[in-house]
């Protein structure tokens, strides 16, 4: 046998073991489940509890009023930045502004952001 053809019919077995692990990792989770069944484990629930559910929908409310407090030029800066994910020249472009004034209407509507959320944040703790 060649060395070239020894090579290739290696290579091919390397592959066939390497596909075959593989699939059998990818069916591996379906098999444990099927066992955890069958041995009449209960399978955690990947639902969120409610008051974890409630716990983020107050969160995003309080996110949501904060975000609405912010001057029409800042809020519409972050909104594009960070929750649409369009870069800074694209933002300065679509606004009109240059991109040092995006940039700096940016970190100025972050940090009131911040600030209102640490706000309602120290609110919560003086209620509790």
């Amino acid at each position: 046998m060649h060395p070239e053809a020894f090579r290739a019919w290696l290579a091919r077995i390397g592959s066939r073991v390497c596909w075959r692990l593989k699939r059998r990792e990818a069916v591996l989770p379906i098999i444990q489940l099927s066992q955890m069944e069958d041995e009449g484990m209960e399978l955690p629930s990947l639902r969120p509890r409610p008051d974890e559910h409630w716990d983020a929908m107050q969160v995003k409310q309080r996110l949501q009023d904060a975000l609405l407090a912010l001057p029409e030029n800042y809020r519409r800066v972050y909104e594009m930045r960070d929750l649409e994910n369009q870069s800074g020249g694209e933002v300065a472009a679509r606004l009109g502004i240059s991109l040092p004034a995006m940039k700096s209407r940016l970190h100025r509507a972050r940090a009131l952001l911040r600030d209102r959320l640490d706000e309602v944040l120290k609110e919560n703790f003086k209620e509790e």
